[in-house]
């Protein structure tokens, strides 16, 4: 079965598969199937698909089904991890007119690299830990980690918090970081750039220079 995220464990609970999610954001919105599929602008026939992961759920879906139902992100990775939302059905008013944004008007179709989402890729890479290994530890679907480090996911405080202290690091460590006027962690993937592209000549200079520095 194609998922956003593998079988493990968060919490000592077997994460929720995004299918799965899905339809409970439906159920928990009092939408029947027809309904909902109408809001989307689709038959029932592929929400169906979608709900039983007939339709492979990527990240640009995933937001199209946060965005008719109004719901956030927070919410879809609580629901992941098995956790109740306290959510009234009556609550919810779907808007008549669903407008579909083109790919490069998407949230997850731009880059924003804030010094902030520089900070906690630096924070990751000090423990040296690939994103999968990152988003499981912060409970998140596979994908995340690398959107927010891509500047694809907006982070506001509540989840910069979560992903440091998942990281074992804390806030004050965090905001020292963000206080620096350069990122030594940049500053030397710039100069492992620069020295892979010298020629041989000029290479061995720089490696004499560092070496009486």
């Amino acid at each position: 079965m194609k998922t956003m995220i593998h079988e493990v464990l968060h919490e000592g609970k077997q994460l929720k598969t995004p299918q799965e999610v899905i339809r409970k954001m439906r159920e928990l919105r009092g939408l029947r199937i027809n309904k909902a599929a109408k809001l989307f602008g689709r038959s029932r026939c592929w929400l169906q698909h979608l709900e039983k992961g007939r339709i492979r759920i990527n990240q640009d879906k995933l937001s199209q089904v946060l965005e008719v139902y109004s719901f956030k992100e927070e919410d879809y990775e609580s629901l992941l991890c098995g956790k109740e939302l306290n959510i009234s059905p009556v609550e919810f008013r779907p808007l008549k007119v669903k407008t579909v944004f083109k790919n490069e008007h998407r949230r997850s179709y731009k880059k924003i690299i804030l010094k902030e989402v520089r900070v906690l890729k630096i924070l990751r890479k000090s423990l040296k830990i690939s994103q999968d290994k990152a988003s499981k530890l912060c409970g998140y679907c596979r994908p995340t980690i690398g959107h927010i480090e891509q500047g694809r996911i907006e982070i506001p405080l509540s989840r910069i918090h979560h992903i440091v202290t998942c990281y074992g690091y804390s806030m004050d460590d965090f905001n020292a970081l963000l206080s620096s006027e350069v990122l030594r962690d940049e500053v030397l993937e710039e100069c492992q750039d620069l020295i892979v592209n010298l020629p041989e000549d000029k290479l061995r200079v720089v490696q004499n220079l560092l070496k009486n520095f």
